[in-house]
């Protein structure tokens, strides 16, 4: 979250000294300098870097204040360097379009919870190919049973043939999150998922695998939260567990946001209070066969009242980050931690080079593998609140240093530590 004789006989004795060497874990790795995206047509209260979404070397950044329907921007990896590869913009009736943001391969959905065509807040969600460096809009996603003030689109998040967005306002706020698939170049409502008090209020998709959030979920108490975890079985989407934390309480809010990978699930609960008011938790669950169990609680080493450390999380192979947007006055930072066995360690704690109090850095991240990205949507970088996103391309292993001492021996001629460290959507997923 270090161990550190003399003994003579009758018998001639040999002073013999022996240098000791002990390898241990450093205190911490240094945090590495990131990359900062910033659009070349940034302007005040754009909110760039509100949704993100990293697959491999490729970015989606969110940006719903731009203009007067929002947008997103596509950056691409060429070695240590981060270029703009596209600008999404909104083709819609919308005024929130990249409030959320999902990429997998040459797929990208975008939601926008504000698209007004059936109603104030219907909301929709766009799908984006991508031929080359060239990228076209290939469908606009909308429920079947739409109606004003479901918030489609509040969440997204896209893998393979398959696309979720979720609809917290659906049904008077019970909440719904749809499931579209592909077919050749055409994308399907497959089915829906309903929900209870705001379910879909985040979602993430890996292989065969979705997870869904409901914070508002009544499980221990009132907003203790939980989360879903959805199979496929063939065609159909089955459910396979309901997580809760092992200590949920009233008011948790466990599930605002929600990661996925593998065999693993990652789970905030940023109004958690163990180290004070809001001070924030997030859950690790383990799938082995068909059960899921909750591996381990992670909260940040230097956890304080108010950082909300959980607001947003991702989780990828065996790295995960969590973001506490709220922590030093609203500065924000993100606490990356690494598993080893089934413990998991905070390895670093991130925080923007330039930003300062309400930037609000860590409010969104995504990972994948062993690249970071950290949205600063509140960040005045070319105005208020105009947004930053700061990309870590590597996070450093904790390094082994070997510890010497000597000891001096009267031989008879014959005899860990964790890392000082701020989602759907990218993490979001």
């Amino acid at each position: 979250m270090i161990p550190r004789g003399n003994r003579t006989g009758r018998v001639a004795v040999a002073i013999v000294v022996v240098f000791v060497g002990l390898a241990v874990t450093t205190a911490g790795s240094a945090q590495p300098q990131p990359t900062k995206l910033t659009p070349a047509d940034a302007e005040a209260y754009d909110y760039f870097g509100g949704s993100v979404s990293i697959r491999g070397d490729s970015a989606i950044i969110g940006s719903s204040g731009d203009g007067v329907s929002g947008s997103a921007y596509v950056y691409q990896r060429d070695g240590a360097t981060w270029t703009q590869q596209a600008k999404l913009d909104s083709p819609g009736y919308g005024g929130s379009f990249g409030n959320s943001v999902s990429l997998h391969g040459d797929t990208a959905v975008i939601g926008d919870f504000a698209d007004s065509y059936l109603g104030q807040y219907t909301g929709a969600a766009y799908i984006f190919q991508r031929n080359g460096a060239s990228w076209t809009l290939q469908t606009k996603l909308i429920a079947m049973d739409a109606s004003g003030e479901d918030a489609f689109g509040s969440c997204v998040s896209v893998w393979g043939d398959y696309a979720f967005v979720t609809a917290p306002g659906h049904d008077n706020y019970q909440g719904a999150t749809y499931i579209f698939r592909r077919d050749g170049e055409t994308w399907t409502q497959h089915a829906m998922l309903d929900g209870y008090g705001d379910s879909g209020s985040s979602v993430s998709v890996w292989g065969d695998y979705a997870i869904v959030g409901n914070y508002r979920d009544y499980g221990s108490s009132s907003y203790s939260g939980a989360a879903y975890i959805y199979h496929l079985e063939g065609t159909t989407w089955t459910q396979q567990a309901k997580l809760a934390p092992s200590d949920g309480a009233q008011d948790d809010y466990f599930g605002l946001s929600v990661s996925l990978c593998d065999e693993y699930a990652i789970v905030g609960s940023y109004w958690d209070d163990d180290a004070g008011e809001k001070s924030g938790s997030s859950y690790i669950f383990h799938r082995d066969g068909t059960t899921w169990t909750q591996q381990a609680k992670l909260t940040a080493d230097d956890a304080a009242a108010g950082d909300c450390f959980g607001r947003s999380v991702s989780i990828s192979d065996d790295r995960a980050i969590v973001g506490a947007y709220m922590d030093d006055a609203e500065c924000g930072s993100a606490y990356v931690f690494l598993r080893d066995g089934t413990t998991w360690t905070q390895q670093v704690k991130l925080t923007g080079t330039d930003t300062q109090a309400g930037d609000q850095f860590g409010a969104s991240v995504s990972l994948s593998g062993e690249a970071v990205v950290v949205g600063a949507s509140y960040h005045d970088g070319v105005g208020a609140r105009s947004g930053s996103v700061y990309v870590f391309d590597t996070i450093p292993e904790p390094t082994s240093v070997l510890l010497f001492a000597t000891c001096g021996l009267a031989l008879p001629r014959r005899r860990r530590v964790p890392v000082e460290n701020p989602s759907c959507r990218g993490r979001s997923r």
